[in-house]
């Protein structure tokens, strides 16, 4: 299980969503043109590195019971305004990591480089690399979704 933050690619995406990878993707990794593919991994040659389905399908499932039945007595309706958090939803499919912090003018290139991420990070892939290299060890990952990407970044204190 590997969690943490994750800014939102898509527009149906709101702070506070969660996201469960399906797989990941290195968004930024780029070999000598001509012998690999964009977001290829030398040396694997993958580029999509896939979750384990069935911890996947126990992390949605946890995620829809707490949002159903436990965020609300951990944290008030006040704070979630606060936040800026609605009503969260959870969401499966791609995740796209890579080395820098997105924002502004990034956010497009990552979406023309994924199109199917949902949401970006900056360890994710890192780790779904490592488990791969150990023979497939399982892996689940969830994202809470905590920024929008938009044209700059700023720290809410």
């Amino acid at each position: 299980m590997f969690t943490g933050f994750a800014g939102a690619l898509r527009d149906d995406l709101a702070i506070g969503d969660v996201v469960v990878a399906s797989e990941l993707v290195q968004h930024d990794l780029a070999g000598p043109p001509g012998m690999f593919v964009r977001c290829e991994i030398p040396l694997l040659g993958v580029v999509e590195l896939p979750t384990d389905a069935s911890l996947a399908a126990a992390a949605v499932a946890a995620a829809d019971d707490f949002i159903a039945n436990g965020l609300t007595t951990l944290v008030t309706a006040e704070q979630l305004v606060d936040l800026g958090i609605g009503r969260p939803s959870v969401h499966v499919g791609q995740v796209a990591t890579g080395d820098e912090f997105i924002e502004g003018d990034l956010k497009d290139v990552v979406r023309r480089r994924t199109p199917d991420a949902l949401c970006a990070d900056m360890e994710g892939a890192a780790v779904a690399q490592v488990c791969c290299e150990l023979g497939g060890t399982p892996l689940c990952v969830i994202r809470a979704i905590s920024d929008r990407l938009r044209a700059s970044a700023t720290v809410r204190r």
